[in-house]
């Protein structure tokens, strides 16, 4: 009972309750059912589009986004070592998942697209202290053969579909879902019932100001896609390849990961899914477990998710799904933190560690939800989900902490499209 005290003493007078993005290919550029177009010319138009999304997030433990100790985009239950109190309820109220993009059409088969949502994991309830943050930028054009370009920062063609979920941001990543944006240059092309799709990418993500084995390497990854369009139906089978080198030790890696999925709408059900398998798949830039920071361990990863949606009547609907992933060889993990105080440190002594993964052997999620159409573009949605995470913990804090943990969470919320 504690979670929905917390929910209601936090949000008695919100609205509760909205919609997500339909399940659809990453590649997608532009959800059509949200959108404003205005013409400059004949040849020049502008689109813009987006929503707003205002949730309430209450969880009876602690939870984390991406390994930061705060329920903004919750993707696992907390490591007891970076929260202060780890069996404590939370609750926080956000916006930042909101979204804003614009699409810039100058010629027949050339557009380019912006896009932009307000999310920053390293603030528990910013309010006002919200940043912009670039999610998509991307040149497409296509050439007389039939063959599409897009070029920039866009969706993982490794990883094409969406779980569904309100947790737009967090989603299922690290718990069966791994693709998210890469800069990288794409190809894709039709073929009757099949695409074909190929990618060169920049390997993983840098933050930080100095440069380090990413852009030492200079190996990009490789991605391969095929996709089977039947009855409504999508079949298909995705590759990714890269390699990384130390650039102090000149250990290296070839992080490698196969993904199959399938896409099912049957009237009024819609199914997802994936299934992966690979190897050091963080290492790459995916959202996965496997992580070496200086590419000393191979560390073997499977997972999945499987997630339905089923329309009701009266502009009702149900959604829920699982994800689980797990890495083999979970001894060859290194702690996402660093406490080197001995045991006994106060949490505030503890740092999170730069660059050396999310310290998690295994992950799951088990989500149920419910959605209710108020209008053509407002949404209210109530959505539970429980995780389940094995955290690798240091050594002054084995035994003294827990390394299985669990949270329960609960979110409230609204979203409209435009």
């Amino acid at each position: 009972m504690k979670i929905y005290i917390l929910l209601l003493s936090s949000l008695l007078s919100s609205a509760a309750f909205a919609k997500t993005e339909a399940p659809v290919p990453a590649s997608t550029p532009v959800p059509e059912s949200s959108k404003l177009e205005v013409k400059l010319d004949d040849k020049t138009a502008f689109t813009l589009y987006g929503f707003v999304k205002a949730s309430t997030i209450a969880a009876d433990h602690a939870v984390e986004s991406y390994g930061r100790p705060n329920a903004g985009a919750y993707t696992a239950a907390g490591n007891p070592a970076l929260s202060a109190h780890p069996s404590r309820g939370n609750s926080t109220f956000q916006v930042n998942q909101s979204r804003l993009g614009l699409k810039a059409a100058t010629a027949e088969n050339v557009n380019g697209l912006l896009e932009f949502d307000f999310v920053d994991f390293s603030k528990a309830s910013p309010t006002v202290g919200s940043v912009v943050r670039l999610r998509r930028a991307t040149v497409n054009f296509k050439n007389n053969d039939g063959w599409t370009f897009n070029v920039g920062q866009d969706w993982d063609l490794f990883s094409p579909l969406t779980p569904y979920t309100y947790d737009l941001i967090g989603h299922y990543f690290g718990s069966g879902d791994l693709g998210f944006m890469r800069i990288q240059g794409q190809a894709l092309k039709k073929s009757g019932n099949w695409e074909h799709a190929f990618a060169i990418g920049f390997p993983a993500p840098n933050v930080q100001p100095a440069n380090a084995n990413n852009e030492y390497t200079m190996t990009p990854t490789f991605a391969w896609r095929e996709t089977l369009t039947q009855d409504k139906n999508t079949y298909g089978f995705a590759a990714i390849v890269g390699h990384t080198e130390d650039s102090n030790t000149k250990k290296s890696l070839t992080p490698y990961a196969l993904n199959l999925f399938f896409k099912g709408e049957y009237e009024k059900t819609t199914i997802n899914s994936e299934l992966y398998y690979g190897q050091n798949i963080e290492n790459i830039g995916l959202y996965g477990l496997g992580y070496s920071p200086t590419n000393s361990q191979k560390l073997e990863e499977m997972g999945g998710f499987i997630t339905v949606r089923q329309k009701l009547e009266n502009h009702h609907g149900i959604y829920g799904g699982l994800g689980y992933a797990r890495v083999s060889n979970s001894s060859g993990i290194v702690p996402s933190y660093h406490n080197t105080a001995g045991p006994g440190t106060a949490v505030s002594d503890v740092t999170a560690a730069v660059g050396q993964g999310y310290g998690i052997a295994q992950n799951g999620t088990a989500r149920l939800g419910y959605e209710y159409a108020y209008s053509p573009r407002l949404n209210l949605f109530a959505e539970t989900a429980f995780l389940y995470t094995q955290h690798i913990l240091a050594a002054a804090d084995k035994g003294r902490l827990p390394s299985y943990v669990h949270a329960q969470v609960l979110e409230l919320g609204l979203k409209l499209d435009f």
